[in-house]
């Protein structure tokens, strides 16, 4: 277990627990991917309304088409697939260790006494991923070797990792790298 000196750090305790919300931005990403399709498809819908009284039974068939697409079936789609980027994950760096939340998948923690080191790779070249090493005497059955690694959504999270890790981690933080 990591030892911390007491104390307030910008009026924050020490030992309160850092919650990272990872699935805040994806959710303001899939409100938009579902929001632009439906309003192409109003503005299909008027465009189809106006040359339904003007055009042949073609132009009626392929704008009503376009409009059923851009209506009704591009949204639901678009929101199924994105659905599972949105959900809700909460990165959670504590005294006690890293703790990953998700209720809709697969949850884990791994404590402090369990990790030899830990990093944040790929930082910056936009692909962050959270590596936390174990040591040489752990096993588990989802590590890679003696590596876990848990991608992080996007760079946006970089710094509050980067802090919440050198604030908890101690000597096992390796740094951004």
């Amino acid at each position: 277990m990591a030892t911390h000196p007491g104390g307030n750090v910008g009026g924050v305790s020490d030992v309160t627990p850092v919650e990272i919300n990872m699935g805040g931005r994806a959710h303001g990403r899939l409100v938009l991917a579902v929001l632009v399709p439906s309003l192409l498809g109003v503005v299909a819908l008027a465009a189809f309304v106006r040359g339904m009284f003007s055009g042949g039974r073609g132009e009626w068939l392929v704008g009503s088409v376009v409009v059923l697409a851009l209506v009704v079936v591009a949204p639901r789609l678009i929101y199924r697939v994105t659905e599972h980027f949105a959900r809700p994950r909460t990165l959670v760096i504590g005294p006690d260790g890293v703790r990953w939340n998700e209720p809709r998948g697969t949850s884990w923690a791994v404590g402090w006494d369990e990790v030899a080191g830990v990093a944040v790779i790929g930082a910056r070249s936009g692909a962050p991923v959270l590596e936390l090493v174990a040591h040489k005497g752990f096993r588990d059955p989802s590590l890679t070797g003696d590596r876990y690694r848990r991608p992080l959504p996007d760079t946006g999270f970089t710094t509050t990792v980067d802090l919440a890790l050198r604030r908890f981690a101690g000597d096992r933080y390796e740094g951004l790298r």
